[in-house]
């Protein structure tokens, strides 16, 4: 790889940035984050050399991060066996700092010990991690990661930090464009669940059994909630169990069915029944 823009001529470092605006185009057309990430992925590779990308992105709203790792070889997700912590994986401390950070796993600092580790599983030997950030808000981190020694030189975390610069805008572009539809959708969420009580009032006064009335609401209910499958139980007193009184879940393929009993111990619905609380 190289490393020292002295060595690149003028039309390689023009390549080089329309390349990079290419893959900000190609990620504009995208709204969902694992969508981005991908697209960014593979057109990232024209303008930047890595062996493992990565990004980790803050929820607004939780400060919990969501993070995506890719193998540039396979293109394959790469879910690590030791999961570190944000500190471990020095995102907490990027984003915090807003500064740049080089690694390589010849450092001998004891507190790189199980970052090093991972890296060395994966035989990354030198990563660069940059801040996502626009003028409005701190998004994440983005980290580059090779297979080579000494990969990120001063010069080239130059590059990698105008290209973050222009990855955070279209992160931040997409995040923005999924947290209006969002917004704009709650109201027809709410209209469509106000109408799913109503719907269950007028099933209660036209059905005067109750297997039939249990059917009609668990398929209202789960066409409002869009989940898969919905169910009633009720208590068998007799058995001291739970009896699944009302099932809707077309796509079963009879692994549950009516009639099916189960105890009220060691089950979520035994235990939302036992204590009279949500359980989830």
């Amino acid at each position: 790889m190289i490393n020292d823009f002295a060595t690149l001529t003028v039309p390689a470092l023009a390549t080089r940035y329309e390349t990079l605006i290419h893959v900000c185009r190609e990620m504009g057309i995208r709204s969902e984050p694992k969508e981005l990430f991908a697209a960014l992925a593979d057109e990232l590779r024209g303008a930047v050399e890595f062996d493992l990308l990565g990004v980790s992105l803050c929820d607004e709203n939780t400060d919990a991060f969501q993070s995506y790792f890719i193998d540039r070889a396979s293109m394959a997700d790469l879910v690590p066996e030791e999961k570190l912590t944000l500190e471990e994986a020095l995102t907490l401390w990027v984003y915090d700092q807003q500064k740049p950070v080089v690694r390589t796993t010849d450092d001998k600092e004891p507190r790189d010990n199980r970052l090093q580790a991972t890296l060395n599983g994966l035989s990354i030997r030198s990563i660069c991690a940059l801040p996502l950030t626009t003028a409005r808000r701190k998004l994440g981190t983005i980290i580059f990661g090779s297979k080579q020694p000494d990969s990120y030189s001063t010069t080239e975390v130059g590059f990698l930090s105008q290209a973050a610069d222009l990855i955070a805008l279209a992160f931040d572009n997409a995040l923005n464009f999924t947290a209006s539809r969002r917004a704009s959708e709650e109201p027809r969420l709410d209209n469509e669940r106000l109408q799913l009580l109503l719907d269950v009032t007028n099933q209660l006064v036209s059905h005067l059994e109750f297997r039939d009335l249990f059917r009609e609401i668990s398929k209202q209910v789960r066409r409002v909630m869009h989940c898969d499958f919905v169910s009633v139980s009720l208590p068998d007193a007799e058995e001291g169990q739970l009896l699944q009184y009302a099932l809707d879940f077309p796509e079963s393929k009879g692994m549950l069915h009516e009639e099916m009993p189960y105890p009220v111990e060691g089950s979520p619905s035994g235990a939302a029944f036992r204590t009279m609380k949500p359980v989830t």
